[in-house]
């Protein structure tokens, strides 16, 4: 007689998605800034601080991890550890919209890459990233608030979620900067840190837990 190995849960394998992209951002934002740091690369191109072909491989990266934040998002709010109140569902909702505009602009910046940053396509692209960016922080902040409030996810992991969010609002300013890359690298640190708490408590405190055989919903009711 052999013991059937248990079975993880939708949530759970959420919260390993959102780990796995958000560990990709830290890594490509240190590496983007050792890049910045000796590219030859006119800061005029949008593919900068990487060549043409680098960026290519960048963004089909990036691209893939904000479709692993997705997962991550959308498990977070099917599990209710942000709280009951509508809220936190449509801070969450909007943070899961906001990936998917994320890994659409992403694939568009390999079409622009070569073009200069005030080009017609190139600045409606970076204009999709600003856009993604903005709801992205503001659809965490609100949510972190909620669950800060409704206090259904325990110790630090409703404050680690607002983190996240007003860090990703404080990102509109910090991509005009040098550190830009290492401000995606803190991003993705603090997405981890959600990931590690939806990992580590996927149910809100008092509630049963997940059937394994239920999958998450991004339906945003």
């Amino acid at each position: 007689m052999t013991l059937k190995e248990p079975e993880m849960r939708p949530t759970q394998i959420a919260a390993i998605a959102l780990i796995a992209g958000a560990i990709i951002h830290a890594v490509s934002g240190i590496v983007g800034q050792f890049v910045q740091a000796s590219t030859l690369v006119s800061d005029d191109l949008f593919s900068y601080p990487w060549t043409s072909a680098e960026l290519v491989a960048v963004s089909l990266i990036e691209a893939f991890a904000f479709g692993l934040g997705l997962v991550g998002f959308a498990g977070l709010r099917a599990s209710g550890v942000a709280g009951p109140t509508r809220t936190a569902r449509t801070g969450l909702g909007v943070a899961v919209a906001a990936s998917a505009l994320f890994v659409v602009a992403e694939l568009a910046s390999i079409a622009v890459r070569n073009q200069h940053l005030d080009e017609g396509a190139a600045g409606a692209v970076g204009g999709l990233f600003g856009l993604a960016t903005l709801l992205l922080g503001a659809g965490l902040a609100t949510a972190g608030v909620a669950a800060r409030s409704a206090r259904l996810w325990q110790t630090w992991r409703p404050t680690a979620l607002l983190a996240c969010g007003l860090w990703t609002l404080a990102m509109l300013g910090v991509v005009l900067t040098p550190l830009m890359p290492l401000g995606v690298t803190v991003m993705g640190l603090l997405q981890a840190a959600i990931g590690i708490g939806l990992l580590t408590r996927s149910t809100p405190v008092g509630a049963k837990a997940q059937p394994a055989t239920a999958t998450p919903s991004i339906a945003l009711r």
